[in-house]
């Protein structure tokens, strides 16, 4: 699908040059490591939800319970770590961009991670170990099991986060090949262990269980950084301990601020549950929890391409090639929206064959929510390619406030919308508002750090070519909808339509994407 003709074609493979500076090596296929990134995700997803059953198996309900409350405590932590990654990815791809000291930076967030992992231990130690003894509702027989429990999920948390440089070297090095290679194998070796556990391997229960998994987190930080250390850039002297401590500081501010959005999001997605927990009761939540596990998996595939373009994207911006810059980000945003409708259509115009499939009875709101809901992530998945351009350049302080302000009206809007007697289904067309808002502030962020005319050509470029594409897509499929009754047939050609409505326009887009400007690519 992404398979191009020509050398000089940025999907197919590239080299920058930047002014005087030393050039970068010929840099690997987007295209590639597009698929790759995707093919990782499909893996490990399949893995996972094999693992997850086996679990169940070997540990019982109970057992399986203990450990994800357990668990969950230490998953409050999560998105501090996803901050300081996105951070690291940032400023690693941006010395590499402008030829600077990679290993001044990777050294830094070797440190950051190192505090971090500290007071993760601290707190995890003394606020979360009084909770789980305290007042975590798991009876007394059982806590023995759950202080064991809990100290090696604490002991697998912290090989996590000190595996966080390394993998950020790998993706701002866009060798996704080995990042991808690395993921999988850490899924299927997580994989033969619980296969393992259900023959008696480490005893066969809970305490066994959570020993493999902390084993599994130490080999995957140690292979992720035997392979991200044979750099040989990361063995050329730094620039001094002042360098270091700019590069400290700047990876902790950025850290901050893109903590201050995050917290933002998580609060629309939990906030959001309980909107419509408040009114409409659990068979509410129970529809919103499965129209959520059908949109996640699909807004994670359509990530790998911003994955993947990431790197590239901010190596231009710190190469100073700014029409690079917005040529790139045009295809890729176009590439992340086909890619998105090409999945969300079908789903959308067979959703009740689909759950029909899936789950046989079904909750009745969940058509109507997970309807709404894959029609309105097409802005979040452009915001998402948007975005990059505005980490690129290291201001993320109005990003972080300004889309973390309109985040948090979601859940006061679709609980106000409840009140006032609307359908939870219907109540989440707010969420369409609120995201439109937030990629209109992205979008003219971006084009802020692209120059004059950059809003022009994103709006045109990428806005309206999606809504012309989105348009004639809704058309042909209404049509289908009226030709054919509902069933696996219209199903199966309405996915042959989706393929051929948005895949014909995603070739197009590999064939004719080039990139020319300062330097070549």
């Amino acid at each position: 699908m992404f398979c191009m003709q020509g050398k000089e074609n940025i999907w197919y493979h590239a080299r920058v040059d930047i002014g005087n500076l030393s050039k970068f090596a010929a840099m690997p296929s987007l295209s590639r490591n597009t698929v790759l990134l995707a093919a990782r995700t499909c893996v490990s997803v399949v893995i996972g939800l094999v693992t997850s059953r086996l679990v169940l198996m070997a540990l019982g309900a109970e057992g399986y319970g203990l450990y994800a409350v357990t668990a969950s405590l230490v998953a409050l932590f999560d998105f501090v770590n996803q901050s300081m990654a996105g951070a690291s990815l940032r400023f690693m791809s941006y010395e590499l961009g402008r030829g600077g000291s990679l290993r001044r930076v990777f050294r830094a967030s070797l440190r950051v991670q190192l505090v971090l992992a500290t007071c993760f231990v601290v707190m995890a130690e003394t606020v979360g170990l009084w909770y789980v003894n305290a007042r975590l509702n798991v009876g007394a027989e059982s806590l023995p099991t759950v202080n064991f429990v809990y100290q090696m999920v604490i002991l697998a948390a912290v090989f996590s986060l000190l595996k966080t440089p390394a993998l950020s070297l790998l993706m701002a090095r866009e060798r996704m090949s080995a990042y991808a290679g690395l993921e999988i194998a850490t899924a299927a070796l997580r994989l033969c262990l619980v296969i393992g556990l259900c023959y008696g391997l480490a005893g066969g229960g809970i305490d066994g269980y959570s020993v493999l998994i902390a084993a599994v987190s130490l080999v995957s930080a140690a292979a992720f950084a035997t392979v991200a250390l044979r750099d040989s850039s990361l063995r050329v002297p730094a620039a001094g301990s002042e360098a270091d401590r700019l590069g400290l500081w700047g990876l902790l501010r950025f850290s901050v601020l893109d903590l201050a959005g995050n917290r933002a999001v998580i609060f629309n997605t939990q906030g959001i549950m309980l909107a419509v927990n408040a009114v409409a009761g659990l068979a509410a939540n129970a529809a919103l929890g499965l129209a959520n596990a059908v949109v996640v998996p699909v807004l994670t595939l359509t990530a790998s391409v911003g994955m993947a373009v990431r790197p590239r994207l901010i190596k231009l911006y710190a190469a100073g090639d700014k029409a690079g810059v917005r040529r790139l980000l045009v295809g890729s945003a176009r590439v992340a929206a086909l890619t998105y409708m090409a999945l969300a259509f079908p789903l959308i115009f067979n959703m009740r064959c689909v759950l029909e499939m899936w789950l046989g009875d079904y909750p009745p709101a969940l058509p109507g929510m997970l309807a709404v809901l894959l029609a309105v992530n097409i802005f979040v998945v452009l915001k998402d390619v948007f975005v990059i351009v505005v980490h690129a350049s290291g201001r993320i302080a109005s990003l972080s406030f300004g889309t973390g302000a309109i985040y948090i009206c979601g859940p006061f809007a679709v609980y106000g919308l409840c009140r006032a007697g609307v359908a939870p289904a219907a109540s989440l067309w707010a969420l369409g508002a609120v995201f439109a808002a937030v990629l209109g502030v992205t979008l003219c962020l971006a084009s802020r750090r692209l120059g004059r005319g950059s809003l022009g050509e994103l709006s045109t470029g990428v806005m309206l070519y999606v809504a012309l594409v989105a348009a004639a897509g809704c058309v042909l499929f209404a049509v289908l909808g009226q030709l054919m009754p509902a069933g696996l047939l219209r199903l199966l050609v309405g996915v042959a339509l989706s393929a051929a409505v948005f895949g014909l326009p995603l070739s197009a887009v590999s064939r004719g994407w080039r990139v020319r400007g300062r330097g070549s690519l």
